[in-house]
């Protein structure tokens, strides 16, 4: 199998991966007034639907090495993390707490659809490895990756609150209108609450088997973050 990195190259070059670079995540947090570059430049990749990929991929190999998995299951955890989401290139992104099972059904066959068309007989393989974490065959794998998404959603959280807190003090500057401005904020402090209040209790009941989850949340605002656009 291609290595996590070779994949992310692959799809990012084909019209799924073009697709899915123009649009960003948690868009219900964001007003229209907001371009997709501001919203990744205050908020970092992880709102942009192509870059979410290798941002898990990042948390998913920190997450990977501290707990000492052995080389197969880290590579099966990180082909995951980068791969994950190909299948919203067709479906379009549902949001996790409105997912239901037929809607991960439809993600699954649309997956596979991708794999086949842009790696062929190795399609399978990929959609195979990728499903068995996504659909819980392997329990140890199926937790680590949902802690590790739950990760995901709790730091971009903490930094919606952290920049909104930035934008409204002055130390942060937005060339937005002030009802524009003041909309932003809002919606920022907004994200904070939701995503925690639906990610924090999923950490929770994984901190004991992950002890690394308390690491990378105290580290999370900077540590996970990365952005490819400044424009603010």
């Amino acid at each position: 199998m291609k290595s996590p990195q070779e994949l992310h190259e692959i799809f990012s070059a084909s019209e799924y991966g073009k697709k899915l670079e123009s649009q960003t995540r948690f868009s219900d947090f964001q007003p229209a007034t907001i371009s997709n570059d501001t919203w990744v430049g205050i908020l970092g990749d992880d709102v942009n639907k192509l870059h979410h990929m290798p941002h898990t991929f990042r948390i998913a190999a920190r997450f990977a090495i501290a707990q000492e998995m052995n080389p197969a299951d880290m590579n099966t955890l990180l082909v995951t993390a980068m791969t994950h989401d190909w299948g919203k290139a067709i479906i379009g992104d549902i949001a996790l707490p409105q997912k239901t099972k037929a809607d991960e059904h439809l993600e699954e066959i649309a997956f596979r659809k991708i794999a086949d068309t842009l790696l062929g007989a190795q399609g399978e393989q990929l959609s195979d490895t990728v499903w068995s974490v996504l659909n819980y065959e392997n329990e140890q794998l199926g937790d680590a990756f949902s802690a590790i998404e739950n990760i995901g959603y709790s730091t971009t959280a903490l930094r919606a609150g952290y920049m909104g807190s930035l934008i409204v003090n002055g130390l942060v500057k937005v060339d937005l209108a002030q009802k524009d401005e003041v909309q932003l904020v809002s919606s920022l402090v907004g994200f904070e609450r939701v995503l925690q209040a639906k990610s924090f209790p999923v950490l929770k009941g994984y901190v004991e088997k992950f002890p690394i989850i308390e690491t990378l949340l105290s580290q999370g605002i900077p540590a996970v973050q990365k952005s490819t656009s400044n424009k603010l």
